[in-house]
């Protein structure tokens, strides 16, 4: 649903932008088309920092994931190294008989 609003925003800006350009005189069509790639640039930029923002958040999802994983198998091994500590001391203070 975003993205279809989205793509409205960009239709109607466009749309707007040709409006504006076809208004102006002669004498201010130079800047008028300056500010029109403008529009443009600005709305490609916001485009292209959205596709950045979803790949980001994908890498940062996968690498959140890993580092639990990764957290869990330091712990599980930090148990059973002092479960084995735990049985070593046990062994050297046991009464021999």
């Amino acid at each position: 649903m975003a993205l279809l609003f989205a793509a409205l925003g960009v239709v109607a800006a466009i749309i707007v932008g040709f409006v504006g350009i076809s208004s102006l005189s002669e004498a201010t069509l130079g800047v008028g088309l300056i500010g029109f790639a403008c529009l443009l640039g600005i709305l490609s930029r916001i485009m292209q920092a959205e596709g950045h923002q979803k790949q980001t958040a994908k890498m940062l999802a996968t690498l959140t994931t890993q580092l639990k994983d990764q957290t869990t198998l330091i712990v599980d091994a930090n148990r059973q190294q002092h479960r084995e500590m735990l049985s070593f001391w046990e062994r050297l203070t046991r009464p021999k008989q």
